[in-house]
């Protein structure tokens, strides 16, 4: 048996602000064979007319992590 692991944002489209933090809340489910551990490798990604980019986040590189 295999284990799913899904990701979904809770709400997504956020105003900018010019400064500081805005937060950003996912659930994550896993699913399957719960008997041991996972691990996922994630990035953030841009995928509409106005993408992300590195300039939006601290240190202006886009956050990835596993």
């Amino acid at each position: 048996m295999s284990t799913t692991i899904s990701v979904a944002g809770l709400s997504v489209n956020k105003a900018e602000g010019t400064g500081g933090v805005t937060p950003f809340t996912f659930t994550v489910t896993r699913t399957g064979d719960l008997s041991g551990t996972s691990s996922v490798d994630w990035r953030v990604l841009g995928r509409t007319a106005a993408p992300v980019s590195g300039a939006d986040f601290v240190g202006g590189v886009l956050p990835t992590g596993t």
